[in-house]
């Protein structure tokens, strides 16, 4: 673990504020701690609930963070479904596995992309190089964490 970082967003009590800020506060307390900034980060692990609140913060702060340059961006509900607690765990799990293997799975299901979030998971397998990435989490409650991983 290179950075990482979690806050309390009480605006609801099932996620955070739709304009992403406390998220993106999240992110970049993260990367400080890590020592780097959004151009070093290789992948972006999404929550990707699949709710449209939590959606639209984690689009907002990941825009908020990275701009327009976005890195590759991957999900692993659709593999996994929403484990509630355990999400945290097994996709930490999961995304240690794409950086052994240096590469990051394709997302089945995703038919098309919602205009109002403005970006899509990676939709083939692809390779990946990179030595850092991001892990974003929205719990309820408004529980936010994010962690830097370091490919050793």
């Amino acid at each position: 673990v290179a950075g990482w970082d979690l806050a309390v967003d009480g605006a609801s009590p099932t996620g955070p504020q739709r304009d992403g800020a406390a998220l993106a506060a999240v992110l970049e307390r993260a990367l400080a701690r890590a020592g780097c900034g959004a151009e070093g980060i290789g992948a972006v692990k999404l929550h990707a609930a699949g709710s449209g609140d939590a959606d639209a913060a984690e689009a907002a702060a990941l825009l908020r963070v990275f701009g327009q340059c976005l890195p590759p961006l991957v999900s692993f509900k659709p593999y996994l479904g929403h484990t509630l607690g355990a999400s945290g765990a097994l996709e930490t799990a999961l995304l240690l596995g794409c950086l052994a293997q240096h590469a990051l799975p394709a997302t089945p299901g995703f038919t098309h992309l919602d205009p109002a979030l403005g970006m899509a998971p990676t939709l083939a397998r692809q390779p990946c190089a990179a030595d850092l990435v991001l892990l974003n989490f929205i719990g309820f409650g408004g529980s936010l964490a994010a962690l830097v991983l370091e490919r050793e």
